[in-house]
């Protein structure tokens, strides 16, 4: 589990991401985001389509 930016690739890929426990279709949104994706379940940020998906707590 480690912090890593996110590739352009991974819009191709069209998997899925796994997000504490549950996953979920690889939005296209997701390769301009930036951020940085956590694939064991830790804190990273999240795309706007991403956020309503998960506790509007965590922000």
């Amino acid at each position: 589990g480690y912090k890593h930016p996110l590739p352009e690739s991974l819009t191709s890929v069209g998997g899925s991401l796994y997000l504490e426990g549950y996953k979920h279709p690889l939005p296209e949104s997701l390769t301009s985001v930036g951020g940085y994706l956590d694939l064991r379940g830790y804190n990273h940020p999240l795309p706007k389509g991403l956020r309503n998906r998960k506790k509007d707590s965590e922000k």
